[in-house]
């Protein structure tokens, strides 16, 4: 593998970037980031469901969101991150971290659904709703969907996920094997993306979890049982007693001077606190509107016996 890599001067050398930079990754990015920017364009010339200054500020808004969002993936897989993240379980971890709970919610936000298809060829559009329609037919098909697109499903593929790339063995193959490397980031990108398109809309498509009084305790109980499960894969990993992952196990020497062990408690503790941040920050919302909407229907009661027929 090399010399050790220094944690810090890493990050200000050129050849670091270069041993980081995958083509194939890059141009998937670049071609994300045209082809919102082309959809975008393509949606302006359609008339604005709101006022003129309110549709601007919402699309420019997005794009923020968007782009932002690609520069975190970008970071995560592209960034002298990625190289260190064979030498630190804690620096892998924070690659999964930024894929699963940093750049998914930035992009489901920012809407990407309806640019990203006006920017594809009419041609390949008309095949590829020709080809779905095709595929909706069969209920086997419907009914899997139906299931990943619920909010416990996409829990299920989220933890599922989380937890099968956990395992020592799939985990020791993504060191030893770019291309399994690629499915697992990959994979924790899809669930991430799935599973907070459960909870913030994105346009055309409706998160079926939302905010209001009726089906707050349903989002809440969702979000909980979100942070149960990293909490407890967290202590399962920090909590063991050796290294549970071969080839971190293996190292002589690894950045810092951390030993095998402190850099898997060191990794546990990053899924623990700042993987939880976001969903901490959701429910912390959730519970301010829910304190809310009962001072107001207790304002709107009182209100309506003091002016109201005695």
């Amino acid at each position: 593998m090399g010399p050790v890599p220094s944690l810090w001067g890493i990050w200000f050398e050129a050849d670091a970037w270069a041993a980081a930079f995958w083509p194939a990754a890059a141009a998937l990015l670049c071609v994300a980031a045209v082809g919102y920017a082309v959809g975008v364009k393509r949606q302006r010339s359609c008339p604005p469901e709101a006022g003129p200054d309110q549709a601007v500020v919402a699309v420019r808004s997005r794009q923020i969101l968007f782009y932002v969002g690609l520069l975190v993936v970008a970071f995560a897989i592209l960034s002298p991150l990625d190289t260190l993240s064979q030498w630190l379980f804690s620096a892998h971890m924070i690659q999964h971290l930024l894929l699963l709970v940093v750049a998914p919610p930035l992009l489901v936000a920012s809407a990407p659904l309806d640019p990203l298809w006006r920017a594809v060829p009419d041609r390949l559009r008309g095949a590829i709703v020709a080809r779905g329609s095709r595929l909706t037919k069969f209920a086997a098909i419907r009914r899997v969907s139906m299931l990943l697109m619920s909010p416990w499903g996409a829990l299920a593929v989220f933890a599922g996920t989380m937890w099968f790339w956990h395992i020592p063995g799939p985990y020791d193959l993504t060191l030893s094997n770019l291309y399994v490397h690629a499915l697992e980031h990959t994979m924790f990108l899809a669930a991430g993306l799935l599973w907070w398109s459960r909870l913030i809309n994105c346009p055309p498509l409706r998160a079926p979890l939302s905010t209001d009084t009726a089906s707050m305790p349903a989002t809440m109980i969702f979000l909980m049982a979100t942070v149960a499960q990293n909490v407890v894969l967290a202590m399962v990993i920090g909590l063991a007693t050796h290294p549970l992952y071969a080839p971190y196990a293996a190292l002589a020497h690894r950045p810092a001077g951390l030993s095998a062990l402190a850099d898997q408690e060191w990794g546990a503790g990053f899924m623990w606190t700042l993987g939880d941040l976001p969903f901490s920050i959701a429910l912390g919302r959730l519970w301010y509107l829910w304190l809310s909407s009962l001072e107001a229907e207790e304002e709107a009661s009182v209100c309506h016996g003091v002016g109201g027929p005695q």
